[in-house]
């Protein structure tokens, strides 16, 4: 669901909380009245009124939105060279995402924790096209790197795309066993214990982009 499309300054919002939605829509006008926001509740919804037209003043994305995963949505404007204007907006910190945020180029990454003034002044910054980012160094979450090999990155790319091992096999022609060892040691490398979960730490560190398939 969507709100009213925009001509001027045209920002696009996707939120799913209808109340958050509303109280940044009022403050973006607040800040500045010539802002026009469309807003979405969906990834869905903000795919499709972004294709619609791509005249886009400033994106707002929500990370933390249902069904994706951190960075999806913001890769998937990258690959469509539109995270220039991107906007992060997450209910706290994550030092993964963050770095790997801005290694794409967004624009800003604001955390919704912040105090009032804090958060509006970061607004502010983001509206008069500054760059706006924590420091992440005084943030108490980790950041984790790992190594991950080419084969690794393609194996986590196919699994993404819902292949099984005997799919993968046939797709990279090696032999079933290779590709279960391979997965095995995605699995380690990454500290997990599932396939699934995998593709989607996979996605949070940067290391996999978003695939438009994932919502078809």
């Amino acid at each position: 669901m969507c709100g009213n499309e925009t001509q001027q300054k045209r920002i696009l919002l996707v939120e799913d909380n209808a109340l958050v939605a509303r109280a940044l829509v009022t403050l973006l006008t607040d800040i500045d009245p010539d802002v026009n926001v469309t807003t979405c509740d969906r990834a869905e919804s903000f795919q499709e009124t972004f294709i619609q037209s791509k005249s886009w003043f400033r994106i707002f994305v929500d990370v933390d939105l249902p069904q994706t995963h951190h960075l999806s949505l913001v890769r998937w404007l990258a690959d469509r060279e539109a995270c220039r204007n991107c906007i992060i907006l997450a209910r706290s910190i994550n030092v993964n995402v963050l770095v790997a945020a801005q290694k794409i180029g967004i624009l800003g990454y604001i955390s919704k924790s912040k105090s009032n003034e804090t958060f509006e002044a970061a607004m502010r910054s983001v509206l008069n096209g500054d760059n706006v980012f924590p420091d992440s160094t005084n943030n108490s979450e980790r950041h984790i790197t790992v190594r991950m090999t080419r084969r690794q990155h393609d194996i986590l790319c196919l699994l993404q795309r819902g292949y099984s091992s005997k799919q993968i096999a046939v797709h990279l022609n090696v032999t079933r066993g290779t590709v279960d060892n391979h997965v095995s040691s995605v699995l380690r490398t990454l500290n997990v214990s599932s396939r699934t979960h995998a593709v989607a730490k996979a996605l949070e560190l940067g290391y996999i982009g978003f695939n438009i398939s994932t919502y078809r």
